[in-house]
Formats: C-alpha cells, structure tokens, sequence
C-alpha cells in the first residue's frame, strides 16, 4: 500500500503496514532549479564504465564500478567536499524526515564519519535500472551500517528535480521480498518536486527506460531506524 498521509510513516513501514510514501509539491520548480544549479560545482561520478550514468556527490550503494560499494575513505573525502554545497537542502529534508517519524528525530548518519547528504543522479536518455532489491553484500563499505541502524530494512528516498519527456518511471512490485512474487506493480508518477521515501530493501523495483532529450535527474539517498528506533539515520 502507498500512501501521503506521513504520520507514523516509518514505523509503519516496519510493521510492514505500508509499502512507501509520496508527498506532493514539496519542493518548488523554482527550489529544484536553483538547488540544481548550485549543484554542478560538484564533481561527477559514473555508476559504470560508461560516461553516463553518473552522480555529482557520492553514493554508499553497490554500483557497476563499484560492486561491493565505494571504498569508505574515498566515500568520506566526497561527504566533506561536497556537504557544504548539499547543505542548503538539509534543513527541508530533515523537516521532511521529522514529519514521517514518531519520535520526530532525524539525523544524518555521522558514524563513523559524518556521511554525504545525499547524491544527484543523471540518467539519460535510453538509459534504465534494472528490477532489483536494496540489499548489500557483505563489504568493509557496509558493515558500520549493521552496527548503526536496524537492517530489517532500507528506505529509498529521492526527489525529482528534472523529469525526461518520458520514461524514467518508479516502478514497485507489491509483495514483501519474503512473500511468493507476484508481477503486478505500482507505478509512482512524480512531478518535479515531489518527495518519495519507500522500502527499497524488501519491495523489488525498477526506473522505467528515459526517452527524450533531457536526462532524469533527482537528488536522493538512504534511511534507515536507528537499532532502539529513537531517531531515523539517512545519507546519501
């Protein structure tokens, strides 16, 4: 089930109540293109061995280049290099975070090191992902994560700040990874600005292929409960 009333959003989600979230217009087109526009001082990764696709900031993900994830020295010179530009969003963010909480506590990951806030990621045109489940193999870059928060699940969290003419599509399949698969799914359509925050750990899914000639471009990351559930941990 989807939803876009946020209260008690993320233990709901544990509870397995609710699948993910969408709150509407919470960004502007005009915050989306300024915080944009500050962001490409930033420098630019590629996810592969291709050009495209690729971040500005960093992502503590498993990548094509990086399967088992980005060595967490170069992962932390990227956090303190690029969280004084991605600071002029933290504070919306975090409201926003705050608003799907219990408790209201929200902060970003800061163990061992202070984490990046979050990535811009660039797909382009004829570009997609695959379906897939945020799960991350055994790796030095992901075991403080088993240390620092509770891994029943992972949340995805990303707002759109340049759609493509078409495509480029959230798509999530409608069953627990632990329950038998089904095909049907739900496609969540989002306007520029839009905010979606959804258990990307247990739900399978996929972005549908870009076309046009503007890439898809959003600004996002991870979340996760702390080990008690006293505060939501999120980065990039």
């Amino acid at each position: 089930m989807w939803t876009q009333k946020t209260d008690r959003f993320v233990h709901r989600v544990y509870n397995r109540e609710v699948i993910g979230l969408v709150i509407r217009n919470a960004w502007t087109v005009t915050q989306c293109r300024s915080f944009l526009d500050a962001c490409r001082v930033l420098p630019t990764q590629t996810l592969s061995t291709k050009p495209t696709p690729y971040l500005r900031s960093m992502l503590l993900a498993p990548t094509q280049r990086h399967p088992k994830g980005v060595p967490l020295k170069e992962y932390f010179q990227h956090a303190e290099q690029c969280n004084p530009t991605l600071q002029i969003a933290q504070g919306d963010l975090e409201s926003l975070f705050g608003s799907c909480v219990e408790t209201g506590a929200v902060s970003l990951l800061s163990n061992p090191r202070p984490h990046c806030i979050g990535s811009i990621r660039y797909f382009y045109p004829t570009e997609s992902v695959p379906w897939h489940f945020d799960t991350y193999n055994p790796s030095p870059s992901f075991d403080h994560l088993h240390q620092y928060t509770d891994r029943r699940l992972q949340l995805s969290w990303y707002i759109p700040v340049q759609n493509p003419q078409q495509g480029g599509l959230l798509r999530v399949r409608s069953v627990h990874r632990e329950q038998e698969q089904s095909h049907h799914f739900y496609t969540i359509e989002l306007q520029i600005g839009d905010f979606v925050l959804f258990d990307a750990s247990n739900y399978q899914h996929q972005i549908t292929t870009v076309h046009g000639t503007q890439p898809r471009i959003t600004f996002g990351g991870f979340a996760a409960l702390d080990t008690k559930h006293k505060e939501l941990l999120y980065w990039g």
